[in-house]
């Protein structure tokens, strides 16, 4: 199977993404993008906001756990096969994400 790359990033909405590789990296985006507690009728989905200013090594690994889960109950044709971060300052308190994921074969039976 292919594997696929996203980064959190600010990026207009595509109402009509050209495939499913694109429409699921843009639902995963708009995950990483989003703090839990500000999407009207679902303040569930998002990350965690209460990370900010705690020590980067711990922000690293819950993140990760929060963003895997998220993406498991909000965009279930993505599997994570990893989380790294391509830009990371501690003393700006930067975080920047990148998912690589795999599409679950949707034509399978179970």
């Amino acid at each position: 199977m292919d594997l696929f790359q996203v980064t959190a990033d600010s990026k207009d909405i595509d109402l009509q993404p050209a495939s499913v590789v694109e429409e699921v990296a843009q639902n995963i985006n708009h995950i990483l993008s989003s703090l839990r507690l500000t999407m009207p009728l679902d303040r569930s989905f998002g990350v965690d906001s209460t990370l900010i200013d705690k020590p980067m090594p711990f922000v690293q690994a819950k993140y990760m756990s929060d963003v895997i889960a998220a993406i498991h109950k909000y965009e279930p044709r993505a599997i994570v096969k990893k989380i790294d971060f391509v830009d990371s300052d501690y003393q700006e308190g930067k975080l920047v994400p990148r998912v690589t994921f795999m599409i679950k074969d949707v034509t399978a039976n179970g």
